[in-house]
């Protein structure tokens, strides 16, 4: 998730219409998700979330030649093969987006890339949302060590322009979920109404 080179969040409250680009991924994937297990699911190095995060819902449709293709997350930073903190490995890694313009020419990726926005709800389980955590992206630290592949593998897309994203939550170091007027734990024993209230309140958001 190499592409989340953000600078330090805490500006960011409940309610914000903020506009950001970077990675995203589907809600479906990451809701009601312990913090430890999200970073396996995302591709963070350990620890990079228990600062807290905050969760931002997409407002605005993407178009065509707004986002590049990066595959699963188990393909770190959109690119075949393992990370390296090597500079040159790293750069030879080839990416989904190359993969794809290579098999299917420009005008094949912008039509797939017209099709996949245009089936991207606005509203659901299936909307686009991004995790920004409290502690950015450390310039000291190699790719592989910041952003490992992912042990799970879900869907991925790097928004190259700037969207209106909702902030519609906060997950504090404590694993406290709070938003849409909801505050719980967010853990493995969270109740199913309270995964459920969740799950309706980040869906209609």
């Amino acid at each position: 998730m190499e592409f989340d080179k953000m600078p330090p969040t805490m500006s960011f409250r409940i309610g914000d219409i903020v506009s950001v680009r970077g990675c995203l991924t589907r809600l479906i994937d990451i809701i009601n998700r312990d913090p430890v297990y999200l970073e396996d699911l995302i591709g963070f190095h350990r620890g990079r979330l228990s600062r807290g995060y905050y969760l931002l819902l997409l407002k605005e449709p993407m178009s065509a030649g707004e986002f590049q293709f990066l595959g699963y997350t188990h393909l770190s930073g959109g690119k075949y093969g393992l990370p390296s903190n090597d500079p040159a490995i790293e750069a030879a890694r080839p990416t989904v987006q190359g993969s794809l313009e290579q098999r299917l020419g420009a005008v094949g990726v912008n039509g797939l890339a017209r099709k996949i926005a245009g089936d991207i709800p606005a509203t659901g389980e299936r909307r686009l949302a991004k995790i920004v955590p409290v502690i950015g992206h450390d310039q000291a630290m190699g790719p592989a060590d910041q952003y490992p592949a992912s042990k799970h593998g879900i869907a991925q897309f790097n928004l190259t322009v700037p969207k209106k994203f909702l902030v519609s939550a906060f997950v504090d170091p404590n694993r406290r979920f709070q938003g849409g007027g909801l505050d719980l734990v967010i853990d493995k024993g969270t109740a199913y109404d309270s995964r459920r209230a969740v799950f309706q309140y980040l869906s209609a958001a």
